[in-house]
Formats: C-alpha cells, structure tokens, sequence
C-alpha cells in the first residue's frame, strides 16, 4: 500500500527475512504478493515475537482492510517478519 516500503531482504537458515516500514501516521495492512506468505514477526535480530492482536477493521486509514493475517504496521513503525513461498 501507500506509504509502505521495502527496508531489506535478507537470507536466513530458517527462511528469508523481510523488513519493511510505514512512513505514514495511519495503521497499514499489507502482504508480500501472491507466490509469498509470511510465517511468522520477528524483531531486529531475527527472534520470535508473540502475536499480536489485531487492530479494529475501521482503525486508521484502511477502513477496508481485511481484519485476518499477519501485516499490519502501526503508524511509522518497523516490521520484520519471515517468509516462505506459497505452495
């Protein structure tokens, strides 16, 4: 979406690691495209973090966005999640 871009890509043993960010003051849903899924958020060093709850649907900016999945990015906040191609 708008205001979201890519940080960095890089490998790892357990999967490549995706860094992106929001550049906007509104919550941003997004996903990697079609033959990509992420599997799980990460932090800076590559550790688990809990999943979150998700925000409401008509929180932010994305009124429409869709409330299920991994994704969402606070305002000007850093993400970091593992990938895995989709099967």
């Amino acid at each position: 979406p708008p205001g979201v871009v890519l940080i960095g890509l890089r490998p790892d043993p357990e999967g490549p690691v995706l860094t992106v960010q929001n550049l906007t003051p509104c919550r941003r849903h997004w996903h990697p495209g079609p033959r990509w899924r992420l599997t799980e958020p990460l932090d800076g060093l590559n550790q688990r973090l809990p999943q979150r709850e998700l925000p409401e649907l008509r929180q932010g900016c994305q009124g429409d966005a869709p409330p299920q999945g991994m994704g969402w990015l606070a305002p000007w906040q850093l993400g970091f999640w593992r990938l895995a191609q989709s099967s």
